[in-house]
């Protein structure tokens, strides 16, 4: 039996549209419970980085998505959506 380290079609779609995914990070709540400790957008999101691809961002994406998180009072929903996306990355799929 070879194991192959390619993501499935059935795989990448599971992750875009599958409950469990979703219900992890909701019943997690990782974001929100980081910044109810204080944490800055910031630091929740080098945190979601080093979880889901075990490396910081680059100095392009932190800049990038700390703009598209803005400094708005409820950053949580931004946050949430970048968790999302980091785990939707082809760097995660390949690599994770």
């Amino acid at each position: 039996c070879e194991a192959k380290t390619e993501p499935t079609l059935s795989q990448a779609l599971h992750l875009m549209n599958g409950a469990t995914i979703q219900g992890k990070l909701k019943d997690g709540r990782l974001v929100e419970r980081s910044l109810e400790a204080g944490s800055t957008a910031e630091e929740v999101l080098d945190d979601l980085f080093l979880r889901s691809l075990s490396r910081f961002p680059t100095d392009q994406e932190r800049d990038s998505l700390l703009a598209s998180i803005g400094d708005g009072a409820e950053p949580a929903a931004a946050l949430q959506d970048v968790f999302w996306a980091l785990l939707n990355s082809r760097e995660f799929l390949f690599n994770h």
